[in-house]
């Protein structure tokens, strides 16, 4: 996983998405964002730890019949110079499993149904979604502004659990409810 340097996923169902890394990963088509770090992981995990469900041996004449000569997904991933990929078809008969393949070898095998929708992300699940970073330890003073005019300050006191109100004298707040 470590290694892993460059991702491409190709949807039928979602945009193209392709993703780098150089020091921290990079959306750079069809968007350039920040990761959502958490997807990611996850799918890269899942990439390194697949196993197939059942090998069906040699069938790539077949690949059309098992819906892998125009896969809905494909996932192309590199290792400094090496590049591999990963073509996933149709659900087999009973729909608990998709054929798939890899670039390197002819055989097809079966993957769970919910590694599929691991590895299935469009730029939508894959970009950093939060508004703001920062870090709650670091804050000293939160001021929460109103429309109307009105105004709540609160700042940090002596100890790091103690928040008051400055204009309010007497008026403390419990630290885990701010931290919250």
């Amino acid at each position: 996983v470590n290694d892993i340097n460059a991702l491409e996923i190709n949807s039928k169902d979602k945009h193209f998405v392709r993703l780098t890394k150089q020091g921290d990963w990079q959306v750079v088509a069809p968007i350039t964002c920040e990761v959502d770090r958490a997807t990611l992981e996850g799918l890269l995990n899942t990439l390194a730890t697949l196993e197939a469900e059942r090998k069906l041996s040699d069938l790539s004449q077949d690949l059309p019949r098992f819906g892998l000569a125009d896969p809905a997904l494909t996932i192309t991933f590199s290792e400094g110079k090496e590049s591999k990929g990963l073509a996933i078809g149709a659900q087999n008969p009973t729909g608990e499993s998709y054929y798939a393949k890899t670039n390197d070898s002819a055989d097809v095998f079966l993957l769970p149904q919910g590694v599929r929708g691991i590895l299935n992300k469009g730029v939508d699940d894959l970009r950093r979604k939060e508004l703001m970073r920062f870090v709650p330890s670091e804050v000293q003073r939160v001021s929460i502004d109103w429309t109307d005019g009105r105004q709540v300050v609160i700042e940090q006191g002596q100890g790091q659990q103690e928040w008051k109100a400055p204009g309010h004298p007497g008026v403390e707040f419990k630290g885990s409810k701010v931290a919250n």
